[in-house]
């Protein structure tokens, strides 16, 4: 995030029960208080003056001399936001989905209040590129803020692990970070804490509990809550996969485990070449015009969900595993020349 020119802090995409690829960006509440002003839901929610980068990363872990390649929007609205917590959700004014040559990702979440273990936190710190931080291999435990009055146990409270790269730590404007468990699902947002890469990598960081943000301990404002707007529909769901938008041509040739839900638009392609497992109960959405390709590879323990219009071509031995039967809608091409669908 860059506000005014100056860059400031971290916050993701977030997807939504409808699976409706709004622009719904998670950041943290303090990231709210600027040099311009103090932003609210329903005070002040218009945030012209913020700009956010996407992409904006590198391959390594070393930092690189020269500015890498990224993609900008700018402006947005405060939807929802609380000190409780110390989180803001926002709608962003210009739409990453909208960015010619970028592919956004939009992170799966879990309300239930359960730590789901060791994860990573992926954030900005002193507005470098992207960097994962690997959180200690013991449960993520809940307490208050720096051990303070300030949080009701509304606050994670996590250390970081030492990995073949060294310690990974937070650092100024990683504010709003998210932080994912071992299934992948954003489970809070980083307010601050005590770690930094130079002398601390020992020391604690506190991350917003995404479950307390879900309905703000029973707030009946839409203002200060998530659940109504990433759970429009109401669906009561804890937990929810990521997703992964295909508006192009996609090649995955390397053996993955996707712990996402894919959405094949009118526009995209999707050309599978690896052995492609989907964890969890992610489903792979082909929209009218979109096409998806198995060829020589596998995409398995998918609920595949074809729309009138799309294509499905199974090709030089590609096969296709579904987990709930294979429906197919009138309309939808089905073409399976020396490949398999069980």
């Amino acid at each position: 995030i860059v506000v005014n020119g100056e860059r400031f802090a971290t916050g993701s995409l977030l997807n939504s029960t409808d699976f409706g690829q709004k622009p719904y960006f998670l950041t943290a509440n303090h990231c709210l208080y600027t040099d311009y002003g103090q932003y609210d839901a329903v005070t002040d929610p218009i945030l012209d003056y913020y700009i956010f980068y996407w992409g904006y990363e590198a391959p390594g872990c070393v930092n690189i001399s020269v500015e890498p390649q990224y993609f900008s929007t700018s402006g947005a609205i405060v939807l929802s936001n609380n000190d409780l917590s110390d989180f803001a959700l926002l709608r962003l004014s210009e739409d990453p989905k909208d960015l010619l040559g970028y592919e956004p990702y939009y992170l799966g979440w879990d309300c239930s209040g359960a730590s789901g273990g060791a994860g990573v936190c992926i954030h900005h710190p002193h507005s470098d590129v992207k960097k994962i931080s690997t959180v200690a291999f013991q449960p993520i435990s809940t307490n208050d803020f720096q051990d303070q009055e300030l949080s009701n146990g509304a606050y994670w409270r996590v250390t970081w692990k030492e990995t073949l790269n060294g310690y990974g730590t937070t650092e100024e404007h990683s504010s709003g970070s998210a932080l994912l468990n071992s299934a992948h699902k954003v489970i809070g947002q980083l307010f601050g804490g005590y770690s930094d890469c130079d002398l601390n990598f020992d020391e604690p960081d506190w991350f917003g509990r995404f479950s307390v943000s879900w309905t703000s301990e029973g707030n009946a404002s839409i203002y200060r809550r998530l659940n109504c707007w990433l759970d429009s529909l109401g669906t009561g769901l804890q937990t929810l996969d990521g997703l992964l938008v295909v508006s192009d041509t996609k090649l995955m040739d390397l053996d993955e485990q996707l712990y996402s839900n894919i959405k094949i638009t009118s526009t995209g392609q999707l050309t599978i070449q690896g052995e492609v497992e989907i964890m969890g109960s992610g489903r792979v959405f082909v929209e009218s015009g979109g096409v998806l390709v198995i060829d020589r590879g596998s995409l398995t323990n998918v609920d595949l969900v074809l729309k009138p219009g799309s294509t499905l071509r199974l090709i030089n031995g590609g096969s296709i595993e579904t987990r709930n039967g294979f429906n197919v809608p009138v309309g939808v091409i089905v073409s399976i020349d020396n490949g398999q669908i069980i």
